[in-house]
């Protein structure tokens, strides 16, 4: 079986969908005209050649992402490739709920676009810090220390990865003990806030009340959600998820380890970059995936599963 995993925030690269509009023009620029209409400017300029500020805004950023990764989607989808299950990182989880028939492209575009904005608006300073570890062990032992600091876990990302997010003078203090122990290394994240903390909370309601504006349907196939780390299919459990993200934790390595379970045979990340893919490589169950960063990686990914699943050329 093939799962489907949608970046978020941070995949985002000037340029980053030149070689598909060029290539796959007949499925790109209807979309961007979609998502421009729709958002009320040109999106479609600001991916192609920024500038990198305005393209790094978190209310341009969300659906930037969200309108690669569904162009690129609906070219898996000519290709023959439909997933049998579908997860999506932080922003990419509105990705996935397009995929699953969960929200309407347009829909979707709105939502993170406001989305964006109210955590934009966010008045507490805050930052976010990726740590990763040598073993488990002592991300163990990192996460038990981080508690002294009033900093919140926004991701659990992989055995030996965890991003944790708050006021800024609270991380970068913990940044400096960490970065006096040996087996870690730190890495403050170029992000305007601290998302997935408690420094979010002054947005969830506003958030809330936007989304009954908005037709939300159960799941065609399952998604794994990230507040629980659990497959669903039903419309009210995706609406609490998408609804609690904000100010809670991304259960990513939950998220994998659902899917392996649950008879995922290779993953494909859906979107600009491969973060998501270098996460998946770092967790010890030798798993199968590839990305669709550029045409050339999407065709590799093709060939890969051409290859892994012979004549099988459907998934549903």
């Amino acid at each position: 079986m093939i799962t489907f995993i949608f970046p978020g925030q941070g995949s985002q690269s000037v340029g980053m969908c030149k070689g598909y509009l060029d290539k796959y023009p007949d499925i790109f620029v209807p979309l961007f005209e979609e998502a421009n209409d729709t958002l009320g400017f040109d999106l479609k300029q600001l991916c192609l050649y920024g500038p990198s500020e305005k393209l790094i805004e978190t209310s341009v950023t969300q659906p930037a992402i969200l309108t690669v990764s569904t162009g690129i989607s609906r070219l898996l989808h000519l290709n023959g490739i439909r997933p049998s299950k579908v997860a999506g990182h932080s922003l990419g989880q509105f990705s996935a709920l397009v995929e699953v028939g969960s929200l309407q492209f347009s829909d979707a575009l709105s939502i993170v676009r406001k989305r964006g904005q109210l955590m934009s608006n966010v008045k507490r300073e805050g930052c976010m810090l990726g740590v990763v570890s040598n073993t488990y062990q002592t991300l163990f032992d990192v996460i038990e220390e981080s508690k002294q600091y009033e900093i919140d876990i926004a991701a659990y990302n992989s055995p030996t990865q965890v991003i944790f997010s708050g006021e800024s003078k609270s991380i970068l203090r913990f940044q400096k003990v960490l970065d006096q122990k040996n087996g870690i290394k730190t890495k403050i994240l170029s992000t305007s806030h601290a998302f997935h903390s408690r420094l979010m909370e002054e947005m969830v309601l506003e958030f809330k009340e936007y989304l009954t504006l908005f037709s939300l349907k159960s799941a065609q196939i399952p998604i794994v959600l990230n507040c629980s780390g659990k497959p669903t299919t039903d419309r009210i459990n995706i609406l609490q998820d998408i609804e609690r993200q904000c100010v809670n934790p991304v259960m990513w390595q939950d998220t994998i380890y659902a899917l392996l379970n649950n008879g995922t045979k290779h993953f494909i990340e859906v979107g600009p970059g491969n973060t998501l893919t270098k996460l998946c490589r770092s967790f010890k169950q030798n798993i199968s995936v590839s990305s669709t960063e550029t045409p050339m990686y999407l065709k590799r990914s093709l060939t890969m599963i051409e290859k892994e699943f012979k004549e099988e050329r459907v998934y549903v």
